[in-house]
């Protein structure tokens, strides 16, 4: 990693209202903005893609926003066209 590479990219990532209060909190324990936090955090991952409990939180992750994108297009749908939403 070049240490002194602006820090130009940007990537957005949603979270839940819980979510957000956690990295507020361990952020403040920590002594670091929430920002220091996100990219420690960032870089850790990174550096272990290998490890299995990693790959659970990436197959969750899929599953979540999978139904999330699922009940966002059935609501469009229902809107637009009055189809029912399916649970």
């Amino acid at each position: 990693m070049d240490d002194d590479a602006p820090l130009e990219q940007k990537i957005w990532t949603r979270f839940t209202e819980a979510e957000r209060q956690r990295v507020r909190q361990a952020a403040a324990e920590m002594g670091v903005s929430e920002s220091v936090l996100g990219r420690a955090l960032w870089r850790y991952g990174l550096d272990h893609l290998t490890d299995p409990d990693l790959r659970g939180l990436l197959e969750e992750e899929n599953r979540r926003l999978a139904a999330a994108r699922r009940r966002a297009g059935q609501a469009t749908a229902h809107k637009r066209w009055g189809t029912p939403v399916q649970d």
